[in-house]
């Protein structure tokens, strides 16, 4: 038996029109023409086809062909096809056999079904092996992604970055071409979970602004206690306190095992080394005259152990600053792991010290912290990349209005309303819709934008598009630098 087949698998050729007549039901007829590859027994070939066609069908089938001896020459051929009018005709098929090419016939092949992947907002995904997958591993992959970042190496190793407060459902689609040009696709989920991250065991906000300097908002009765505090009124309109030979004491803290410090910095002053946070025999944390910090605790107090590090802290500049520390210390900048080293165990608590803030335990070697510190949250657990990242996003409790000049919207509304801010420079920015309780509602706008005015609508939708109650909420402006500005939208 002959059997043929394109490229495609499947019957298609490049068409061209002829004049002519075919039976007294049709005044037209289309020649389509291409090549076909066929097997008898064991020796490929190639042959150029001429298939004649009734111009009005919409499909053409064979249906049926014979047994034919194969000769390297020209042949014709009866067909049957199956025309739109549901008639059966006879027509005519004439090819000619040339030398083979280096191939047999086109196998097709197929993709496993590739798990599902669930993270929570900020967490990474797993690297997808695409080549374990496919029982052919010379295969050329491609991905079409909307809201996720993909990219797929030499090994044919898929890797699933999150787009900046992106959350949700989104499916991959993975295509793998072979190099007989057979193709086959599979669709691949991905699902961003957003989540509260935990509370904090030890929460200072420290606002200047208000005139708070250390309020705890844990729970759990860490309160700060006030120790030469000086205002600073020189900037205005600044969240975070200005911390200058003062500090703030937190009785009472103990935590063994796992241990999770974040802050909101900004380093004012050059030239010496400055405390950030500790507890005496139990954890340090310093920076010294370039911005470098170092680390110790009680399972190697010894602060050549760790060194000074250089994270990418720059002065006169707002950071993100994470340490999360088991018996592996880990440093994240703004969001991003910046350095980790092993140390000989985690930290063994017990000791009757306070913590200090922004001071040394001696008297003698205070190296008071000199710059603005804003929103200190201790936990004791070790923090995931993914819960620094939220933590990131929804605090960022500084506004610097060189860059921001002004926020506003028309309020109250009840339909939609507009955002409408100037950027001094360009910067990426990110524009959320929060509840009063800080859950986000939705993301209005993510990305660079250029220095100028820009307005954004905002239609009284959440991210699953349903109209959101009455009610008052937060309109957020972010940057890369780490400002932020709040402003109160009401709906009713």
């Amino acid at each position: 038996m002959l059997r043929i087949f394109d490229e495609n698998n499947s019957f298609t050729f490049e068409k061209y029109t002829v004049s002519g007549t075919f039976g007294e039901d049709f005044k037209k007829y289309s020649a389509v023409s291409g090549r076909l590859y066929f097997e008898k027994e064991t020796t490929p070939a190639i042959m150029i086809v001429e298939l004649y066609k009734i111009a009005t069908a919409q499909i053409v089938v064979v249906k049926s062909m014979t047994d034919i001896n194969i000769d390297y020459d020209t042949h014709s051929y009866t067909a049957k096809l199956v025309s739109s009018s549901s008639k059966e005709n006879s027509l005519s098929l004439a090819f000619h056999i040339t030398t083979p090419p280096v191939r047999t016939k086109i196998e097709n092949f197929t993709i496993a079904e590739i798990p599902m992947q669930i993270v929570s907002l900020g967490e990474e995904f797993e690297p997808i092996h695409l080549n374990d997958y496919v029982q052919n591993e010379n295969l050329l992959w491609s991905c079409i992604a909307d809201n996720l970042e993909v990219s797929i190496d030499k090994n044919n190793i898929a890797t699933i970055t999150q787009k900046d407060l992106y959350y949700g459902t989104e499916t991959v689609k993975f295509t793998a071409v072979s190099k007989n040009g057979v193709s086959n696709t599979i669709d691949v989920k991905f699902v961003i979970q957003e989540f509260s991250p935990p509370m904090p065991d030890v929460w200072l906000k420290m606002n200047e602004v208000d005139g708070v300097v250390a309020q705890d908002s844990s729970g759990n009765g860490y309160n700060g206690v006030n120790s030469n505090i000086s205002t600073n009124n020189t900037i205005e309109d600044r969240v975070g306190y200005y911390f200058d030979n003062s500090f703030v004491t937190v009785e009472n803290f103990s935590a063994s095992g796992e241990i999770s410090i974040s802050m909101w910095i900004r380093l004012q002053e050059t030239g010496q080394k400055q405390m950030l946070i500790q507890k005496e025999k139990v954890f340090a944390l310093r920076v010294d005259a370039q911005g470098k910090i170092c680390w110790f605790d009680d399972s190697k107090w010894d602060h050549a152990f760790f060194g000074y590090q250089d994270v990418g802290i720059v002065f006169d500049r707002w950071h993100f600053l994470t340490i999360t520390k088991d018996s592996e210390l880990k440093v994240y900048l703004d969001g991003e792991l910046k350095y980790s080293k092993q140390f000989p165990d985690s930290i063994a608590d017990g000791k009757s010290y306070p913590v200090l803030i922004g001071k040394y335990y001696f008297p003698a070697l205070p190296l008071f912290f000199r710059g603005y510190m804003s929103d200190l949250k201790i936990h004791k657990k070790v923090l995931s990349s993914g819960e620094i990242k939220t933590y990131l996003s929804s605090s960022m409790p500084i506004l610097d209005t060189t860059i921001c000049t002004k926020l506003y919207s028309i309020a109250p509304f009840s339909t939609t309303t507009n955002i409408v801010f100037d950027l001094a420079e360009e910067s990426k920015v990110s524009l959320n819709i929060y509840t009063q309780s800080g859950q986000l509602v939705k993301n209005i706008f993510n990305g660079k934008l250029v220095q100028g005015t820009h307005n954004y609508e905002w239609d009284a939708k959440d991210r699953a598009g349903i109209i959101v109650s009455n009610g008052s909420y937060i309109c957020r402006l972010t940057t890369s630098a780490g400002y932020s500005q709040d402003i109160t939208l009401t709906k009713q």
